[in-house]
């Protein structure tokens, strides 16, 4: 990362590099950065709760990101990640993870990355999300990260995803996402008029179209520890209107060639520039 500073009656100013803001969505499609190849993708039905998803892979050179369905699980001070198709797992225990609330055995589905930092390889879980799709979004995004004078290094998407890098002041994703929702959603996704009558329920996976949805100095979408979904409001008249229920946008990305991924018009142009704070954002245990 260059490092940049302008001095100002003694005081170092960092000034970010320029960056070309990623393409996140291409007439409506996920698309993979030209640097990655998907080497797998299959659809299954996983879990003993026999869950919808997907598993798949993105490779560029020795790097990959995954999507790997996994049971999920938090109790007490601890956290737990067990691969379904994979031996992958992950047990963490933490003071931090005690004041969250506790999450019961679940299917559900990791964003996996595996990089070299020059001196050894590692591995990251960048979120769990409850649907595959959500995942599969998030890992199209990564693939077109950009970091200064390094085009797509894992390394330090992930540190700037943790906010363990000095060039973003030490901000977290979640750090930025914090105070950027609403905690209930009071206007309506498709009149703009003051409503609680109905909510309904928008897959994570739309968050690129939502105005002033948080985002990192790269403009990739910050990216919570768990994901669940957005909820928003409908007025009583549209939702009639509308025939809707609460999970009539969750349909499905459409993959229609290999590393391409088609949104749903109709949630499309819905949601496209309503505003993120009119929305709320639920994580694993609020579902």
């Amino acid at each position: 990362m260059t490092d940049n500073t302008n001095e100002d009656n003694g005081v170092a100013e960092m000034e970010f590099p320029e960056l070309e803001p990623p393409t996140l969505l291409d007439d409506g499609k996920f698309v993979i950065a030209d640097s990655w190849e998907e080497t797998e993708f299959e659809q299954g039905v996983y879990g003993p709760d026999q869950k919808e998803g997907v598993q798949v892979r993105f490779e560029s050179g020795s790097e990959t990101i995954e999507v790997i369905p996994v049971e999920f699980e938090r109790m007490g001070n601890s956290e737990f990640v067990w691969g379904i198709t994979s031996d992958i797992r992950r047990e963490v225990s933490s003071p931090e993870i005690d004041e969250k609330p506790n999450v019961g055995p679940r299917t559900a589905f990791a964003v996996y990355l595996r990089y070299d930092t020059f001196s050894s390889w590692e591995s990251e879980y960048y979120t769990i999300t409850s649907s595959g799709d959500d995942a599969l979004a998030v890992a199209c995004w990564l693939t077109n990260a950009d970091v200064a004078e390094s085009t797509g290094e894992m390394s330090n998407i992930v540190d700037i995803h943790n906010g363990e890098t000095m060039d973003y002041h030490d901000r977290s994703d979640e750090d930025r996402l914090e105070g950027s929702f609403a905690e209930d959603p009071g206007r309506c996704l498709i009149s703009g008029t003051t409503t609680q009558s109905h909510e309904i329920s928008i897959p994570f996976c739309y968050a690129p179209l939502l105005e002033g949805y948080p985002t990192t100095y790269q403009d990739v979408p910050a990216i919570p520890e768990t994901v669940g979904s957005f909820r928003a409001a409908v007025s009583h008249s549209e939702w009639t209107e509308h025939d809707l229920d609460e999970d009539a946008f969750n349909s499905q990305l459409e993959r229609v060639a290999e590393g391409e991924y088609a949104l749903d018009e109709t949630v499309v142009d819905l949601v496209e520039g309503f505003p993120a704070e009119d929305v709320s954002l639920s994580r694993i245990s609020e579902e």
